[in-house]
């Protein structure tokens, strides 16, 4: 198992990559500040669903075969970088952050699920990423006399990689309330925050189709 400096620099490379912006920030961001805290929360359950399943896909190896499989990689990446484009088009055509058509807190919270779940599950970068950083922290020597199965590392590696993504999330969606709670946002202000989110996702969607993974 991982030593305490080895988990350290292991949680500082989550960290640092969580930090940078991107579609799953945009989107907790977009939630906590247009429909609260709650909803971030949901949506946080989403992404880190997406995240463990990436760790899991990794893990059996499926990394491997998309890269070998440039084809089918590449309509991940169009289904991906088109489910971007509807976020931007869903913020966009709300009167407002908060609008919505779904009424029940049952049904809203099934909803913000849904879309972290598919917002990081469509981005095959978030596939690729676990497929490169996990090996680096797996222990391969099976003659070592702490030697760990390989599977059992690997789900050590993503409950931690999952549980640092719901701590980052939530101190974001936590900043985004406490300053929505002191500042008065105008209908300009709506207005700039509708198209700053919407701008993000097109932003990802145009960055995801055309990179090469």
């Amino acid at each position: 198992m991982l030593s305490l400096t080895e988990l350290t620099v292991y949680i500082l490379t989550l960290g640092a990559a969580y930090l940078l912006p991107g579609p799953d920030m945009a989107l907790i961001m977009a939630s906590a500040s247009g429909r609260g805290f709650r909803q971030a929360v949901m949506t946080s359950a989403g992404l880190s669903a997406a995240r463990g399943l990436h760790v899991l896909l990794a893990a059996l190896g499926l990394a491997a075969v998309l890269a070998a499989h440039p084809d089918l990689l590449n309509v991940i990446q169009w289904i991906g970088a088109a489910y971007l484009v509807f976020l931007a088009w869903k913020i966009l055509s709300a009167g407002s952050l908060t609008a919505g058509e779904i009424n029940s807190e049952h049904q809203r919270s099934l909803a913000a699920i849904r879309r972290g779940f598919l917002t990081n599950l469509l981005n095959p970068k978030a596939l690729m990423f676990c497929s490169l950083l996990l090996p680096q922290f797996i222990d391969l020597q099976p003659d070592s006399s702490n030697h760990v199965p390989v599977l059992a590392q690997y789900l050590y590696l993503g409950i931690v990689l999952v549980i640092t993504g719901i701590i980052f999330d939530l101190m974001i969606a936590a900043s985004v309330c406490a300053v929505a709670a002191r500042v008065k946002i105008t209908q300009t202000g709506q207005k700039i925050q509708k198209w700053l989110f919407s701008g993000v996702f097109i932003a990802g969607a145009i960055r995801l189709s055309l990179s090469e993974l």
